[in-house]
This record gives C-alpha cells, structure tokens and sequence, in this order.
C-alpha cells in the first residue's frame, strides 16, 4: 500500500509506502468501515460516517493523546475498490480539499 497526500495550497506532496501482511480486501476494510476505520484511526467510537462512492461525503472526531477532540470532513475523489482511494479533507480557509491518494497493491511471496 502507498499513500500519497497533496495539500492544495502549495502543492507540497509526500509518499509513505507500507508493507502489510494481509489480503488486499482486509486492508481496504480498514480504509472504507466505519468501525475500522474508527479503531486504527483513533476517532472518537460512534463518530465516523463514510459514503464511500465518488462524491460521498466523509466525518470523524478525532481524538488526540491528551483527550482532546477535533472534527474533520471532506468527500471521496475516486474509488476503485480494492485498488485505489482518493479522499479529499476539507481544509478551513481553502477552497480545495487536501487529497490523500491510497494505492493498493497484493504483493504475493514466492
């Protein structure tokens, strides 16, 4: 799995890639479920609502390690299940969402 995020407001971009030992449904489970994403994400237990189709709407109260609480919302770009994800996160002030991109990829051991 890669995930590449861009902030629109001055185009800086990253990439961090992973290697996870699990079937590539398993890990797009954890990025599309409300209840999993809730749980690796650390967002506040009963606060994720996903729509997970292009143009669908996302929240989450996240949660911060000194018990502090924050929204965040944005809408999903692109789905192509199991392959790639792209989710948009509002940003106050700016008028193009930071978008995050997912790519997953099954690596199989000879």
């Amino acid at each position: 799995m890669s995930t590449e995020q861009t902030t629109a407001a001055n185009g800086f971009s990253y990439t961090l890639t992973r290697t996870l030992d699990a079937p590539v449904a398993k890990v797009w489970r954890a990025w599309t479920t409300t209840e999993q994403h809730a749980r690796w994400a650390g967002a506040a237990a009963g606060s994720v609502e996903m729509d997970v189709r292009p143009g669908g709407a996302w929240k989450a109260t996240m949660l911060t390690p000194d018990g502090g609480q924050f929204p965040l919302t944005g809408s999903y770009l692109e789905v192509a299940e199991n392959r790639r994800l792209v989710v948009g996160m509002d940003v106050p002030g700016k008028p193009e969402p930071a978008a995050r991109r997912c790519h997953v990829v099954e690596c199989v051991s000879a």
